[in-house]
Parts: structure tokens; sequence; C-alpha cells
């Protein structure tokens, strides 16, 4: 409940940021080369932050209706986030290994974006050195770490604590759309595992 009224109050700001950054990037046509990035990131984390507090807003909900759901391209959704997230390797040595499939879904688009951007952000943000795996199959989104991974992460960790909100977020969204979720922790590899396909769409 406390997420729910927090995410209610930041509602506004979050849209003023978000829709100013958008206005400045219109006017300011002919801004240098090298204020293009940060301005980008900033419209990018704004739509982040917004997607995010309605996703609190409606998790909040006694009587949760079900998001709309769109058609799109699941493997291109994630190439933009993997994309978005890159200037988290940065200075790192980590390899990047992308196999995705092609699958076009008609999901709730807003809340797969959480997902996805959770948990592509999770394995950027805690591996040091080493190797993260980003592999799509049919409605599968498997993410693997290998590697030296930060915040002391080890197997015995089995609440993963250290991955803070986001990964909850993940298992709360997970859980009310019948989705299947699960992490594992070994002693050097950190796997989160989704399948976007639940009971009712395999009858």
């Amino acid at each position: 409940m406390p997420l729910q009224y927090a995410s209610h109050e930041l509602r506004t700001p979050i849209a003023i940021v978000k829709s100013n950054a958008e206005l400045l990037q219109q006017l300011w046509s002919d801004a240098p080369e090298n204020c293009r990035p940060p301005l980008q990131r900033i419209i990018r984390a704004g739509k982040t932050m917004h997607h995010l507090t309605e996703t609190l807003l409606w998790l909040g909900r006694e009587e949760m209706s079900q998001p709309k759901s769109l058609q799109f391209r699941l493997d291109l959704l994630i190439q933009q986030l993997i994309k978005e997230h890159r200037y988290l390797l940065k200075g790192k040595a980590v390899e990047l290994k992308i196999k995705l499939n092609e699958i076009m879904v008609c999901q709730a688009e807003t809340l797969i974006r959480i997902l996805m951007a959770n948990l592509i952000r999770n394995a950027m943000q805690h591996i040091d050195e080493g190797l993260i795996s980003i592999t799509l199959t049919n409605q599968q989104l498997t993410i693997q770490n290998t590697g030296i991974l930060l915040n002391g992460i080890t197997a015995d960790d089995k609440s993963l604590d250290s991955f803070g909100l986001g990964l909850k977020l993940v298992r709360q969204i997970c859980q009310q759309q019948a989705w299947f979720f699960e992490t594992r922790v070994e002693s050097n590899s950190y796997l989160a595992k989704i399948d976007l396909i639940n009971d009712e769409q395999q009858k």
C-alpha cells in the first residue's frame, strides 16, 4: 500500500519531466551531437518511470482489470531494451551473447516492458566480469550471467534481495498473470527464466 501511495504522488512530477524532455527534444532540433544521447536517456528514463508507477498502481488496486493487449514483436522490444541498458556494461570486461528468435506476441506491452527491462538491467548491473547470455525462444526468455557477480551474490542467497525492488516486482507481475518465472544461483552463475504463456493460453 505505501508503494501505491508513493506511485500516485510521483505521477505528476514524472509526467512533467517526461513531457518537458520530449518538448525540449522537439524545440532543440539543432542540439550539439554530444547533447543528444543524454537527452534521449532522460526521455527513456521518464518513460520507464511512467510505466513503473502505472504498474505499481495497477498492482495495488483491489480489483485489477486486465491491461490492454497489443500485438508487437517481442524480439524487437528486447533488442531495444538491451541497447538502452548497454551503458551499464561500460568499463566492464563482459561479453554479451544474444540469440533472439523472431516472435510476434499479443500481450500487455507495458507489463512486458517492465519485466524485460528489470531482468536485463539486473543482468548488466550485477556482473563485473564474464558472460551474459540472452536467449528468446517461442515466448520464453532466458538470461544467464556467468563470471564475477557483484553484491556478493552466492548460491546460498536464495532470496536474492540484492536485486532489489525490480525482481520482486517481476515476481508479483508474473504471479498475477500466471506466467512462469524462476531464478537460479550457482557458484559463479545467475539465471533468470520467464515464460509468457500461461495455462489459459496453452488450452
